[in-house]
């Protein structure tokens, strides 16, 4: 099946499908940061903004997935990258995720990072943290109630890192 999902780079034109498939995953409340009121500009910043690379997965023609590669931080830390993913919820389940972390991952060893960093992995996300430890990321800090999940409350985040 994941044979037919094609991760590519994405386009302009795409964008207004992306914000919308963004727009459904923070409306379910349980893996960024933003709320419902982040408008198209603040996405556009934060998904196509300078010094970020992005991609889609795309099957049958339909984006079904989507993820970011930018530096963790700017200047001398700018070797270790970030990223966010986001996997449509009507195609979750189907190793879309573990697709566009291991693009991720060569992506990130081709522009020469020697690690990833995620900052904030929502600890009640299970699916999340079992993907990235699959992929060989540690959870190496706990942040203490930073996030208001919908269905759980108040939850933790970890930082969770790998070096490539």
């Amino acid at each position: 099946m994941n044979s037919t999902i094609q991760i590519i780079a994405a386009t302009k034109e795409q964008k207004p499908k992306l914000f919308k498939l963004f727009m459904d995953v923070v409306k379910d409340g349980e893996a960024f940061m933003h709320n419902e009121s982040t408008t198209f500009e603040e996405w556009n910043q934060f998904w196509f903004g300078n010094g970020v690379s992005t991609f889609v997965a795309i099957k049958n023609g339909t984006i079904v997935g989507s993820y970011i590669l930018k530096p963790n931080q700017p200047g001398v830390g700018s070797h270790v990258a970030n990223g966010g993913y986001m996997v449509n919820i009507n195609h979750r389940g189907k190793r879309i995720g573990e697709l566009l972390g291991k693009h991720s991952i060569e992506e990130a060893k081709q522009n020469g990072y020697v690690a990833i960093q995620f900052n904030a992995v929502v600890s009640a996300n299970k699916a999340a943290i079992d993907l990235w430890k699959k992929l060989g990321f540690e959870i190496v800090g706990t942040n203490p109630k930073a996030f208001k999940s919908k269905t759980y409350g108040i939850v933790d985040t970890y930082t969770m890192y790998r070096g490539l």
